[in-house]
């Protein structure tokens, strides 16, 4: 269709601001924009490109990731940064094991509103962010194994935890 004011020789820019979910891989907008008269209105196809991150998606809106961490910060604790897929700097203060705690410990560490952003109730919150620690052990481990062993003379109390 051809504008009657100026007999087609215009163009009308409209700006138009899209909310996209970068969750989904795909998002479509249904006849959004005008082609011509012969084919009338088209979609836009908005494609997301996903990166490999260390950030895995654990749940629908929450994340996790993976640590290295020392034996030394394991036990006794200290400050763990990684840099988030925003590009935010996440900083957690890992507190030192209790006693209570060393039969058996996994060290993941739950912290909210640092997963993925969704829209709850028309409010825009985030889901959880989970850091798995995994435990390095320093090269000259083997040796102190005599007073490792020392530490551990009952491991069968250890392996028969379920």
């Amino acid at each position: 269709m051809i504008c009657n004011y100026c007999n087609g020789t215009m163009i009308t820019k409209i700006k138009k601001i899209y909310n996209i979910d970068c969750n989904i891989e795909r998002t479509i907008y249904r006849n959004e924009y005008y082609i011509n008269n012969d084919q009338g209105f088209g979609d836009l196809e908005i494609n997301v490109n996903i990166k490999d991150s260390i950030f895995k998606k654990k749940d629908k809106y929450d994340l996790i990731v993976e640590k290295n961490i020392s034996l030394y910060t394991y036990f006794f604790g200290g400050l763990i940064k990684l840099i988030h897929l925003n590009g935010e700097i996440i900083e957690y203060n890992l507190c030192k094991l209790k006693e209570s705690n060393l039969k058996y410990s996994p060290r993941i560490i739950p912290i909210e509103n640092k997963g993925l952003i969704m829209l709850k109730n028309n409010i825009l919150v985030r889901g959880v962010l989970y850091i798995k620690l995994n435990l390095l052990f320093p090269d000259n481990i083997f040796k102190f194994e005599n007073e490792i062993k020392k530490i551990f003379n009952n491991i069968n109390e250890f392996e028969n935890i379920q």
